[in-house]
């Protein structure tokens, strides 16, 4: 997945945020879990300038993400 922020009036700069993802999904506890990382580049990097600057300790970080499967209620008549 990728995510384009543009620069904002406060001065914010522009960025690209990458976000790679695996996980596995338990039907028993109906438990999602992901794990991956957020790489962050400027916004007018190029594609292989991103990939490589992508494996910098301060351009990475790892996430992790656990979900449950909830049953929502009935709507109301």
């Amino acid at each position: 997945m990728l995510d384009f922020t543009y620069p904002g009036s406060n001065g914010d700069k522009g960025q690209i945020v990458r976000v790679d993802l695996s996980g596995r999904y338990n039907p028993t506890t109906s438990m999602l879990e992901l794990e991956g990382n957020l790489d962050f580049s400027p916004m007018h990097t190029d594609a292989k300038e991103a990939a490589a600057s992508s494996t910098e300790a301060s351009h990475s970080m790892a996430t992790s993400l656990r979900g449950m499967k909830i049953k929502l209620p009935a709507p109301p008549r």
